[in-house]
């Protein structure tokens, strides 16, 4: 087996995986976690910890499957209107970054957010889930997974398409942001001596 780029989609209920090849960007293999189901074995750790052994479980299988392992993304949070749901995605988010980061040390792992995946694939922001399913079978992957196995295939996806093909919006907050740096130092080097 060779590299794989993997895409995760966190949840305290049920949890999104995909691995596509490094090298080309074909689907390989996805997968759903229960992981409510598996958080209740260990639910005499608390909420933090059955959540960080739950993935632990997931992660750990994956990797004795896929060593190689060179670039990981996985679906950041975002606040809607909702603010404890934001908690607890953020939550689900870093614990997942955590434990990828106890397995594949070495790795890029990387957060992606929603509106920044759908758009790296194609998708308007908010897209349907029909949409997000109609895109991935176009992208080669089977036709009759849930929708947690199409988000974490379409998050694996998009981190490919990042990892070679940066998009443009990407280029250029990091133009206007080189930009402000520059403009920065200047203004400092105009201001040193002023007072002396």
């Amino acid at each position: 087996m060779g590299a794989v780029l993997f895409g995760f989609d966190p949840s305290t209920t049920k949890t999104g995986w995909a691995a596509v090849d490094h090298a080309s960007g074909a689907p390989i293999e996805n997968g759903v976690q229960d992981t409510q189901k598996v958080r209740r074995q260990f639910s005499d750790r608390g909420a933090a910890g059955s959540l960080y052994f739950a993935y632990k479980e997931l992660v750990g299988s994956l990797f004795d499957r896929f060593r190689v392992a060179p670039t990981i993304y996985v679906e950041g949070m975002y606040i809607g209107n909702n603010r404890n749901t934001g908690l607890v995605l953020a939550s689900a988010s870093g614990t997942m970054v955590g434990v990828c980061c106890h397995y594949w040390e070495y790795s890029k792992i990387e957060q992606i957010k929603p509106w920044e995946w759908r758009e790296q694939v194609g998708l308007e922001k908010g897209s349907s889930k029909q949409r997000i399913k109609e895109a991935m079978l176009d992208r080669g992957w089977p036709q009759e997974l849930g929708q947690d196995r199409y988000d974490a295939s379409a998050i694996a996806m998009a981190g490919y398409d990042l990892l070679y093909n940066p998009p443009v919006f990407r280029k250029k907050a990091r133009a206007k942001t080189d930009a402000n740096i520059k403009a920065g130092l200047k203004r400092r080097r105009s201001t040193r001596y002023r007072d002396c």
